[in-house]
């Protein structure tokens, strides 16, 4: 699995080229699209209770199913606060699918390879056969587990991962600035009062 930096950074490219925000306030928009990205990985908090932090690891939370519904619920969300469901659904489901894509390009040691992508039709793992990402080091059960993230030895990982994803980002920018700049060039010019 990418590390939290990756996959955040997967996230920020997403919001970046993205017509939608999160909020009106660019830093918030930007904190819950990196939280949206990582929002996976909250299936190690079952394990983590258990003793077993993988136990329920990229199963039922890492698949479509999954980014549709957390999509539909903050789509629900969003509608009920008067903006719009359609915008706000599409935006987390890209924010949620960045993670996915990310994992399925990594090269799993442990277990099962892959994610669980389409469950709840199959609980068969599916990964795609380029290793783009390198599985994250980590150990222990309990607190151990986390610290064992935050280890020196991941850094040349996380490393890469910016390396990767950094095309991204930059692409998102130039998409962004060229939608803002068709969207001016189309707008009819101001009258004079």
């Amino acid at each position: 699995m990418p590390s939290p930096v990756g996959h955040a950074l997967a996230g920020y490219a997403v919001v970046s080229g993205s017509k939608e925000t999160l909020s009106r306030r660019v830093w918030i928009s930007v904190v819950g699209a990196m939280f949206l990205a990582n929002l996976p990985d909250v299936d190690f908090i079952p394990g983590l209770l258990l003793g077993d932090p993988g136990a329920y690891h990229r199963q039922a939370f890492h698949s479509l199913f999954a980014a549709v519904l957390v999509g539909a619920g903050i789509g629900s969300v969003y509608r009920l606060r008067g903006r719009g469901f359609v915008g706000s659904f599409l935006l987390t489901v890209g924010l949620f699918l960045s993670h996915l894509l990310l994992d399925l390009f990594t090269h799993d040691t442990t277990g099962d390879a892959g994610l669980q992508l389409f469950w709840p039709f199959t609980e068969r793992f599916f990964s795609i056969p380029l290793p783009l990402f390198s599985e994250l080091h980590k150990s222990g059960t309990g607190w151990e587990f986390v610290t064992s993230l935050l280890a020196l030895r991941n850094l040349p990982m996380v490393l890469w991962e910016i390396t990767v994803v950094l095309p991204f980002i930059l692409f998102s920018f130039w998409w962004s600035r060229r939608r803002q700049a068709l969207a001016e060039r189309e707008s009819p010019p101001p009258q004079a009062t």
